[in-house]
């Protein structure tokens, strides 16, 4: 795999965000947009932003405890400590004892695949306790078996505990102060878990991030739904107070990968002015990242939904593949969603390859759990499928076009081009013929379609000028919208490599348009 790609997975410290800038918009009428090329188009950057979100909008645990539902609940008993006192009702839930306890609750909710998160709002802690004034948040099997984020009031200090057959690994650990009220939570993304907090009205931090695949990979297809949404407290005495405990399936931190929802034909998939586009959930590494559905407010391009998320379930793991696209297909009828194998890359020796799953019935909502039958291309990621005369048209980062039947049964590559590096290729159609975008380090290069033969640069803002230092560069994913006045507005939906504190999160979302 080329090695600006593994450079920027392995992040750089967080640079300041840009303010979004003034909304533009241009239109084409039909004649002019029967002449022009790609070239003839001027793009400048509209809006950018950090979708930050932790928790997604697909929630499986949410409880306010406005009633007394500590029932729902199983309290497990890992040191052998009592649960304590649970007072539960009025949006509060109360922890407390005179000696030592420790109350982990399991509840029954759980997400399909390992990529969770579990949120609890502290109100308040004991704050006169000698070792242990802790709250936890986390999945559970059993007492056993469980990985639980906490942070201990007394040591200031946050960790991850993985717990296989009794056996306790503390990893993640590093030095924190909470003032309470404050949030607090884990996001377990793969083969990577992180500690997240916020303190009041401050954004979500990831305080500390560490592999745990080495002692618990939740990726194996039999462990998700066994481990459960869990949270808890633990103190030498006194009370803690917890006011909501919330989970389900991860959020992201940035977005990169994007590319434009389509039917076979190339044509946006547009419903209620908000176009469809998926974009990479990124968060430590390639792992830890997985590939999710948005739409696009085009009234209000800074209006973007998290709709759907697509994972794989390949050779007995359920993983987060990505840097792909989706595909609404009115033959099936469904969705094929094409992904890149980044979900089991090592970032050093695994080939990274194209596959493709049909989804028969499906919608763009939901979490949608994909089998593949095998790779589509064996080395190449970023594919952007579009059916052009009866055959699918594929190309792939580097740049290389991969050509297959209509039934993605049978085909290969057919061209490449000889241009350093350049990824995202991205496909348009434009005076009745199919060009190639691909993004780079400094600048967008367009191809025609056909046989990737070099048309010239796309005048588009980069979105990280002068130049990015190193790889993941943008994708130019370019929707052509029609006007009901005949007109067409271009859209282009990219990103920058921005990262948060603790190098995560690579990707603030950025839009541009044509400018005529």
């Amino acid at each position: 795999m080329p090695a600006s790609r593994r450079a920027v997975l392995a992040a750089l410290a967080a640079g300041a965000l840009l303010p979004g800038l003034g909304k533009l918009s241009a239109r084409a009428d039909s004649a002019s947009r029967d002449a022009m090329g790609p070239l003839d188009l001027h793009f400048r950057i509209t809006q950018r932003y950090r979708p930050l979100q932790p928790l997604s909008a697909f929630v499986t645990l949410d409880d306010g405890f406005d009633a007394d539902s500590t029932a729902r609940y199983e309290a497990l008993h890992p040191t052998g400590e009592a649960a304590g006192t649970l007072t539960a009702g009025g949006g509060a839930l109360a922890v407390s004892g005179d000696a030592p306890y420790f109350a982990l609750l399991r509840s029954g909710a759980a997400q399909q695949a390992p990529y969770s998160t579990v949120l609890v709002d502290v109100r308040s802690m004991v704050n006169t306790c000698q070792a242990e004034d802790s709250v936890f948040a986390g999945l559970a099997r059993d007492e056993r078996n469980y990985v639980t984020a906490w942070y201990n009031n007394v040591s200031k200090t946050v960790g991850v505990d993985v717990v296989t057959d009794g056996g306790l690994h503390p990893v993640a650990l590093a030095s924190a102060s909470l003032a309470a009220p404050f949030s607090f939570g884990l996001i377990l993304a793969g083969d990577t878990a992180g500690v997240l907090a916020r303190e009041a009205d401050g954004d979500w931090r990831v305080l500390s991030v560490q592999r745990t695949a080495d002692l618990l990979d939740l990726r194996a297809q039999d462990l998700p739904a066994a481990y459960r949404n869990t949270f808890g407290a633990r103190a030498d005495h006194g009370t803690i107070v917890l006011d909501r405990v919330r989970g389900g399936y991860s959020g992201y931190f940035g977005l990169r990968d994007t590319c434009i929802v389509t039917a076979p034909d190339g044509t946006p998939h547009i419903e209620d002015d908000r176009l469809f586009f998926t974009a990479t959930a990124a968060f430590a590494d390639p792992a830890s990242s997985h590939q999710c559905v948005f739409s696009l407010n085009l009234a209000d391009t800074t209006d973007v939904v998290e709709v759907g998320k697509t994972f794989v379930r390949r050779d007995g793991r359920i993983v987060g593949d990505h840097a792909g696209k989706v595909v609404v297909d009115p033959d099936l009828p469904g969705l094929r969603v094409f992904a890149s194998t980044w979900g089991t890359s090592d970032l050093e020796t695994t080939a990274v390859g194209t596959e493709v799953a049909d989804l028969p019935g499906a919608a763009l909502a939901g979490i949608h759990l994909c089998d593949v039958p095998g790779r589509l291309i064996q080395t190449g990621y970023d594919p952007c499928p579009t059916l052009v005369d009866g055959a699918w048209q594929v190309p792939v980062a580097g740049t290389s076009l991969y050509r297959f039947d209509a039934a993605l049964e049978s085909g290969g590559q057919v061209a490449a081009a000889d241009d350093g590096f350049y990824e995202g290729p991205r496909t348009l159609q434009l005076g009745g013929t199919w060009y190639v975008m691909a993004g780079g380090i400094k600048d967008f290069r367009v191809y025609r379609l056909a046989d990737l033969s070099f048309v010239g640069f796309l005048d588009a803002e980069h979105p990280q000028a002068p130049a990015y230092p190193f790889g993941n560069p943008p994708h130019p994913s370019i929707a052509a919208v029609p006007q009901p006045d005949g007109s067409t507005r271009y859209v282009m939906v990219t990103f920058d490599i921005q990262t948060l504190p603790g190098a995560v999160g690579l990707g603030n979302l950025v839009i541009e348009e044509a400018v005529a």
